[in-house]
């Protein structure tokens, strides 16, 4: 075995995976699995038109020297988008923490906003039977915003960083239909306590 050595697997238009170490030199991540379409147009260099196209890799986290220390291990997980560089997407690191949009997650699990604003890559939960959606985005002064479908209704909660929140809309306490900005109902009867 040899740093060039490596295994491909072949589809019926395009090469499918290569294994191993790979165009050394070119910037692409080494020891990977490559997923390749073969029929992109740079056959070489690691960039927009690259032929890899995905990659899994493993990398080593170590504490000190490899003769002395007992490594771990990550995987990075790279995607190239339709017109653009490959990069790492997301990373699980040797201590079970996993990043999107990070390859140095802090916790548990970390989602890395790629703006922002609400039209950067965010977190977001969407319902089973549509694709509508509850977003949550940290934007300007670390801020996080609530919001249903990106905030197209230009009602949103903002949860500030020294503990204020802001809610654009009605609340209800004791109710889930508020037809003032704060709606108190006592849950014992069907009155109103106080609205304002």
């Amino acid at each position: 075995y040899t740093s060039s050595t490596k295994l491909t697997v072949y589809g019926t238009e395009r090469s499918i995976l290569e294994l191993g170490s790979s165009k050394t030199g070119n910037g692409e991540p080494m020891g990977a699995i490559h997923f390749v379409n073969d029929a992109n147009a740079d056959a070489t260099l690691f960039d927009g038109d690259s032929k890899v196209i995905a990659v899994i890799q493993s990398e080593t986290a170590q504490g000190g020297t490899l003769a002395t220390d007992d490594s771990g291990g990550e995987l990075w997980f790279y995607t190239k988008p339709e017109a653009g560089t490959i990069a790492c997407n997301m990373a699980i690191m040797s201590d079970g923490n996993v990043g999107i949009g990070t390859t140095s997650p802090s916790e548990r699990f970390i989602v890395k906003n790629a703006s922002d604003g609400w039209s950067g890559a965010h977190f977001a939960l969407e319902a089973s039977g549509s694709t509508n959606k509850w977003d949550f985005v940290v934007g300007g002064g670390d801020d996080l915003y609530i919001a249903y479908n990106e905030n197209a209704s230009g009602k949103y909660q903002q949860w500030k960083a020294d503990g204020t929140i802001g809610i654009m809309g009605n609340v209800g306490i004791g109710t889930t239909a508020p037809t003032r900005p704060l709606t108190v109902k006592s849950s014992a009867s069907t009155e109103i306590a106080a609205r304002f």
